[in-house]
């Protein structure tokens, strides 16, 4: 059966338990306290998201586009669960790529909230406040804790993004990757309670090491990571699948177009 999944701080697990060595153990109607994973049989009420929360810094993305593929992508285009904070807070959800010297620079990200298959549960509203980011991955290790920005922005939820697996594209200061390396796709937003925006791709094959989340209390601050739950890998709490978090080159009739005018300004002088 499909289940809502609820990451935090402090969570319920309705079925599966947190062992010492870090593995978890199936466990039939045992109710214990962890830092971990809430897996929730059957959604339930869902309260509206209360406060919008951005990284300092960021560039205000102009207005909503859409796109179901995308250049860098790691899902299948649908989700089969959401993910939220029990407690609700400020929630993080990276996907790990790797660049190809022939898709550079990476200029919009594509992302969505909820999943259509429990509607009205994300737990977050049109006109919402997010932010999206591409980071460096230093030490080239496919681990996002110790991550650097290379470029961020903010934007506003769509309606045409919730509970659709239609993501929404967001401009982004143009970043170009040095080809073979990692890196990381980021998205973060604030949530109450009961929410679960962040969508999951659990059946394309999940290869590990490439999703993670992250959360705490309070506005993320890109100068203090990891946050107060620390940047955890999906698979290693219960969480195997891809983030529906995307990104995208500049269309190739664009930077036609760029080149054609930057002549056109030479041949004019």
């Amino acid at each position: 059966m499909l289940a809502h999944i609820h990451v935090a701080r402090y969570v319920i697990a309705l079925r599966y338990r947190l062992l010492r060595n870090d593995c978890f153990k199936e466990e039939e109607n045992v109710m214990i306290k962890l830092l971990a994973v809430s897996v929730i049989v059957a959604a339930g009420s869902v309260a509206s998201a209360q406060v919008d929360s951005v990284w300092h810094g960021a560039v205000p993305d102009n207005g909503p586009d859409f796109r179901t593929t995308f250049d860098y992508q790691s899902d299948d285009g649908s989700s089969e669960n959401s993910v939220g904070l029990t407690a609700g807070g400020v929630l993080g959800w990276y996907n790990q790529f790797t660049a190809d010297g022939g898709l550079q620079p990476i200029a919009e990200i594509g992302l969505c909230f909820g999943t259509p298959l429990y509607p009205n549960s994300s737990g977050v509203t049109v006109g919402q406040s997010f932010g999206v980011g591409v980071l460096s991955d230093p030490n080239n290790d496919g681990d996002p804790t110790d991550a650097v920005f290379l470029s961020q922005a903010v934007g506003q939820i769509a309606a045409g993004s919730i509970d659709t697996d239609v993501k929404q594209i967001v401009d982004i200061p143009d970043v170009t990757i040095a080809a073979g390396s990692s890196f990381f796709l980021v998205a973060w937003l604030e949530h109450a309670a009961g929410g679960y925006p962040a969508p999951l791709d659990q059946d394309s094959g999940y290869v590990i090491g490439r999703s993670w989340v992250t959360g705490g209390d309070g506005p993320f601050d890109p100068n203090s990571f990891p946050t107060s739950i620390g940047i955890m890998e999906n698979n290693s709490i219960g969480l195997p699948g891809y983030w529906l978090l995307s990104a995208n080159v500049p269309a190739p009739g664009t930077a036609a177009l760029l080149g054609l005018g930057a002549l056109a300004i030479r041949r004019r002088r």
